[in-house]
């Protein structure tokens, strides 16, 4: 009936044609197809056509992850979940802000009373179990309701992403990050984001932090917060950023012996006509390979200076893309690289 190859029919096929509607169920019991659906599928399947429940016989391989998805949408399949105690915090507050009547049902697990008190804080007397709650539960809990952070007792726990995550939503936390030395966990990525949204906490962070930071990371922390432009002219990475936006500062830059390749290859994407810099400071010839390709790609007024054992290192697909964006700027370099070849 269906045209289809059932010894090679994938999941996910079955799982299209029932989508499209207008099955003969019959059918699919005679040639038991329900049986070839994965567990994946059928979570997927019954978020958006609960009439096939009957025909499922996975409902105990589905995951905690799955269940939630199920229920925030068919939440009369709840007798059938057995996962409950898999729930963690973040699942019960997404599943409670859709479904509150499990409110009842979340009061039967720690996690579940950790995110149903980030719903429904003035529930606070009736929990008995705060010292259960684990270091993501407290996440959870104190990003949206600060006011229990006195009841924490797994500060200690908290590793640079927990610390990261609650500042940025609860800057008001950040005595207890000095209190049990968060701020050393930070790392540069970690400080990045941070002081990107909480500018006010750029004192605490170390010098090696900063230096840390990519040209990326500076281009996109001063579009935001362009108060740290002085700051960025004490790291090569900073004037790399600050160059590409504001090249008249130039005669300013007292890093240029600094920049390192990637440098070069970021500030003459975006601004070429510091070119005559890179061979002062004899940086072209330790371009390598996808320095000179990176470079390419956006200033195809530099081929005459990539050397030609680079152009033999090319790829078909990197050549076809170069001449694809540049038609006919490297024809002849790639002519004479086959050459070269042969």
């Amino acid at each position: 009936m269906y045209n289809l190859n059932l010894d090679n029919i994938s999941s996910f096929q079955i799982v299209e044609i029932i989508q499209q509607g207008n099955i003969d169920v019959a059918e699919f019991d005679r040639l038991n197809l329900w049986d070839k659906i994965s567990s994946g599928d059928w979570i997927n399947l019954l978020i958006v056509q609960s009439q096939f429940a009957d025909k499922c016989n996975k409902w105990q391989m589905f995951s905690a992850f799955g269940w939630k998805h199920i229920l925030i949408t068919q939440p009369q399949f709840a007798n059938k979940c057995e996962k409950w105690d898999e729930f963690y915090s973040a699942d019960w507050i997404k599943l409670l802000s859709a479904q509150p009547q499990f409110q009842e049902k979340a009061k039967e697990y720690s996690h579940g009373w950790a995110g149903l008190l980030a719903i429904k804080p003035e529930l606070a007397n009736e929990c008995k179990c705060y010292r259960m709650f684990g270091r993501w539960d407290w996440s959870e809990l104190l990003s949206s309701q600060p006011q229990f952070a006195d009841k924490c007792d797994k500060w200690h726990e908290f590793t640079s992403w927990y610390w990261r995550e609650l500042l940025l939503m609860q800057p008001q936390l950040s005595d207890k990050c000095t209190e049990y030395n968060g701020w050393g966990r930070l790392n540069s990525a970690d400080w990045s984001i941070l002081v990107e949204a909480q500018p006010q906490f750029a004192d605490k962070s170390t010098a090696n932090e900063w230096e840390r930071f990519h040209s990326g990371v500076w281009s996109r922390l001063l579009s935001t917060q362009p108060q740290f432009a002085e700051k960025a002219k004490g790291f090569k990475a900073g004037w790399v950023a600050i160059l590409q936006s504001n090249p008249e500062l130039a005669d300013e830059c007292s890093k240029w012996n600094e920049f390192e390749s990637g440098d070069w290859i970021n500030l003459l994407s975006v601004q070429p006509q510091f070119a005559d810099k890179c061979r002062e400071c004899k940086c072209w010839r330790k371009f390598k390979y996808l320095d000179w390709y990176n470079l390419l790609s956006s200033q195809p007024q530099f081929a005459n200076k990539c050397p030609n054992r680079i152009y033999d290192k090319l790829t078909q697909k990197q050549w076809e893309e170069l001449e694809a964006q540049y038609p006919g700027v490297f024809e002849g370099k790639r002519m004479l690289s086959t050459l070269r070849k042969l």
